[in-house]
């Protein structure tokens, strides 16, 4: 996990170093989404079970934008936070609530563009690290996505801005549980999803570097 941050950190270095005058922004997020996972578990040479359950994803942390109000075709938008993934009906009967570090990469480009409004279409990268125990069972899960996310920012008088973004999202997940086997003892399966996933996001963004 601390890998994730160092590398989440230095981005956002990097970014500020070269995009000081794109009126970029630092700020905090909030994104919920739902949709539908299908699951697959086993020994490492075989699947022998298939599931599928709704699914929940909530999450909250810094987002970091390049370009929020200028009148320039790209930005870049990095969130990085923890949240949850949650599956309403694996095992079955159960709903299985697990922690996770997620990181969020979107590749903006502005259909619309003024200092009020940046309204920006492109794809988005999602990285999520899952490994939580529940209910006596452990997981080890790395996840990554792939979609298309539509974002809206309304600039403030001041330095505020407020971003709104929906995505679609196209995930994997894969890694293994352990668990305690009546018969075989303490027992670790692979598991593997392919989620399809709505995702709305809110933020709140203080602009700065806003030089002509």
């Amino acid at each position: 996990m601390k890998k994730i941050f160092i590398i989440a950190f230095a981005l956002i270095v990097i970014s500020l170093a070269t995009t000081s005058a794109h009126a970029s922004g630092l700020g905090v997020y909030l994104s919920s989404g739902f949709g539908d996972s299908d699951i697959e578990t086993g020994p490492w040479w075989s699947v022998t079970d298939t599931h599928d359950s709704d699914l929940e994803l909530l999450s909250g942390g810094l987002v970091f934008d390049t370009n929020l109000s200028k009148n320039r075709l790209f930005n870049y938008r990095m969130e990085l936070g923890r949240g949850t993934y949650t599956w309403q009906d694996f095992p079955a009967g159960m709903e299985t609530e697990l922690n996770q570090t997620v990181m969020t990469h979107d590749f903006g480009f502005g259909i619309l563009r003024n200092k009020a409004v940046r309204l920006w279409l492109g794809p988005e990268i999602r990285i999520s690290r899952t490994n939580d125990e529940v209910d006596g069972i452990e997981y080890d899960m790395t996840g990554f996505g792939v979609g298309l996310a539509l974002g809206l920012n309304i600039n403030l008088p001041g330095s505020v801005t407020i971003g709104l973004k929906t995505s679609l999202m196209d995930q994997v997940m894969n890694g293994d549980f352990t668990y305690d086997d009546p018969v075989t003892g303490l027992t670790t399966d692979d598991i593997s999803t392919d989620d399809y996933v709505t995702l709305v996001t809110a933020a709140l963004i203080f602009r700065f570097g806003e030089g002509s």
